[in-house]
C-alpha cells in the first residue's frame, strides 16, 4: 500500500495498492513508483487509481522512476527477472523513455537508483558507491565520464531501493553500509530441533539468505552471495 503522511505527524492516508514498491518518486504530475514486471506507474497524491507510465517487455523489471525536467521523459532502472542476488541491479541499466514516446534509451550500463538533479547530473549507485555523470537533458544523454562521491550507501534487502535522497538545495542523505560484497553480513547456518536445541552447521560464515530444507530433510538448498547453492546433510 502507498500511503503519505505530513511532516507534522498525524494519521497516514492511504494513496492506492500496490504491488511490493521498486522505488518511488514526486513528480509534477504524481506520484511514480516501479512495480517490476508492470513496469512504472503513476498516481496522484490525493489517492486515485494508479496508471500506467511506462511498459516494460516479458522478463524486464522497472524501478526508481524520476520524471525528468521541462517534460524530457521518464529516468528509471530496467533489469532482467534471469539475474539473481546483487547482479540483479548491479548488472541492471538506467534508461530513458521520451516524453514523446519511442524506443527505450539506455543512458547508463551496469548500475541502478539514477537520480538526476538540477546540477545537470545523474547520481547512480554500483556495488554500494554513489556515482555522478553529468547529463544532457535536451539530448537525453550522458556527458563525460562519471566520478565517485561517495563509498557505502545500503540497499534494501531483496530490493533495487538504494538508501540515500538528494536535496534541490544539494543536500545527500544516505544510510551507510559496506560497499564491497565481502564486507557485508556474514552469517553461520544452524538447525533448530523440536526441542530447541541449535546446531551450528560445519560451515563457514557467508553471505547466506532464503535457507530451505528438503522435503525428505537430507539437503539444504539456499542463496549465496547472489548464486543457489545445495548443501546435503548429514543424517541423524
Amino acid at each position: 500500500t502507498l500511503k503519505r503522511i505530513a511532516l507534522a505527524g498525524g494519521t497516514a492516508l492511504t494513496i492506492c495498492q500496490a504491488a511490493p514498491l521498486f522505488g518511488m518518486s514526486w513528480g509534477p504530475d504524481g506520484i511514480l513508483f516501479g512495480q517490476g514486471g508492470k513496469g512504472t506507474m503513476r498516481v496522484q497524491s490525493a489517492g486515485a487509481s494508479p496508471e500506467l507510465l511506462v511498459g516494460v517487455k516479458a522478463g524486464e523489471l522497472a524501478a526508481d522512476p524520476q520524471s525528468l525536467p521541462d517534460d524530457r521523459g521518464t529516468l528509471f532502472t530496467l533489469s532482467s527477472e534471469g539475474r539473481r542476488g546483487l547482479e540483479l541491479w548491479d548488472k541492471a541499466r538506467i534508461v530513458v523513455r521520451a516524453s514523446c514516446g519511442g524506443e527505450t534509451k539506455t543512458v547508463i550500463e551496469g548500475a541502478s537508483g539514477g537520480r538526476y538533479l538540477t546540477t545537470g547530473h545523474i547520481v547512480y549507485v554500483l556495488e554500494g558507491r554513489l556515482f555522478a555523470v553529468a547529463f544532457d537533458l535536451r539530448q537525453l544523454t550522458v556527458q563525460g565520464r562519471p566520478v565517485p562521491v561517495l563509498e557505502g550507501i545500503a540497499r534494501s534487502p531483496n530490493s533495487p531501493v538504494t538508501q540515500f535522497s538528494v536535496s534541490k538545495t544539494g543536500s545527500l542523505v544516505y544510510i551507510p553500509a559496506p560497499a564491497s560484497a565481502s564486507a557485508r553480513p556474514q552469517f553461520n547456518l544452524a538447525m533448530l530441533d523440536e526441542t530447541g536445541k541449535i546446531e551450528v552447521l560445519r560451515l563457514p560464515p557467508g553471505a547466506y539468505e532464503s535457507p530451505r530444507v528438503s522435503p525428505d530433510g537430507t539437503q539444504l538448498a539456499l542463496d549465496v552471495g547472489g548464486h543457489e547453492v545445495v548443501f546435503r546433510l548429514a543424517q541423524q
